[in-house]
């Protein structure tokens, strides 16, 4: 149970950056990324100028996709509690507490109830990896396809506030 509650926690992470503007709606009308509402994301903005010293990569391989998060130092206190009230979130939510998540974060979660997708994590030197992979080839379709879309609302995100940003 540890294992799916922290993969819930995890993928959670991988919304790393992430607003709350006018960026597409999930399937379930949830913003793809939302830190003020999702019960696993808002960990990390609640934690004061984490979100503005961390960086993110999520990339494609054969088997599935790999995230690396990185920290900048100084704030690894501050992401190793994100993570830990995450778990807690996700234990709340394998004892069966109803939490709102963001799109991103249903998306991982419908990935890992299939029973057919896997999650492995490893804490680096300066932040986290995490490997979602399958053996099954129409999961691992799934599982690009959401990792697409996560860089796709990402590469959003980046342009709107590089636009907010601009002296008009």
């Amino acid at each position: 149970m540890r294992k799916v509650a922290l993969a819930f926690a995890l993928a959670a992470l991988v919304a790393v950056v992430a607003f709350a503007g006018e960026e597409e709606k999930s399937p379930t009308n949830s913003p793809w990324f939302d830190l003020e509402n999702c019960d696993f994301c808002k960990h990390l903005s609640a934690q004061e100028g984490l979100m503005d010293h961390m960086d993110w990569e999520n990339i494609n391989f054969a088997a599935g996709s790999m995230s690396v998060t990185t920290v900048a130092p100084g704030y690894e206190d501050k992401f190793k509690k994100a993570i830990q009230l995450m778990e807690e979130a996700g234990k709340k939510m394998m004892a069966g507490e109803k939490l709102h998540m963001c799109g991103m974060c249903q998306s991982m979660g419908e990935l890992f109830q299939t029973g057919k997708a896997q999650y492995e994590s490893f804490e680096t030197k300066g932040g986290w990896v995490s490997l979602t992979t399958s053996t099954d080839p129409e999961t691992i379709k799934k599982i690009h396809a959401h990792t697409d879309r996560t860089n796709e609302e990402f590469a959003k995100m980046v342009a709107a506030e590089a636009h907010e940003k601009h002296d008009h």
